[in-house]
């Protein structure tokens, strides 16, 4: 590692937060408030501008939990969509042929609720 490099990088963690917070739909004041710290100060965390300090970082770390190590590689976010999926798939063939049903059938009344509830939402 040459001088002045950092394995912090700001901007990579900023960007990583930022896409994980939009994958699940939720807002800034959402994780500031559970974590406490003040919105604007999150949102130049996201945008690159501010470092946060490690208890920050790990707070916004455990926020999401994920492993820390995540958050700081360029492709970060897309591993851990890769993880989550292989999780999922790993607690899904634990399960016997009712549960795989049970959990089947749930997500299906989710995706179309969700629907349901989208184009609700559009006409008004």
């Amino acid at each position: 590692m040459k001088e002045g490099d950092s394995i912090f990088n700001a901007k990579i963690f900023g960007k990583n937060i930022k896409s994980l917070r939009k994958s699940r739909e939720l807002r800034i004041l959402d994780i500031s408030e559970k974590i406490n710290i003040n919105e604007s100060y999150l949102g130049q965390i996201e945008n690159g501008r501010k470092v946060p300090s490690v208890d920050i970082s790990l707070s916004i770390v455990n926020y999401f939990g994920l492993d820390f190590e995540l958050l700081l590689q360029p492709e970060g976010m897309e591993q851990s969509n890769n993880l989550l999926l292989h999780n999922i798939i790993n607690e899904f063939s634990k399960l016997n042929p009712d549960e795989k049903q049970f959990v089947y059938d749930t997500l299906l009344l989710y995706f179309r609720t969700k629907e349901k509830w989208i184009c609700m939402t559009q006409l008004h």
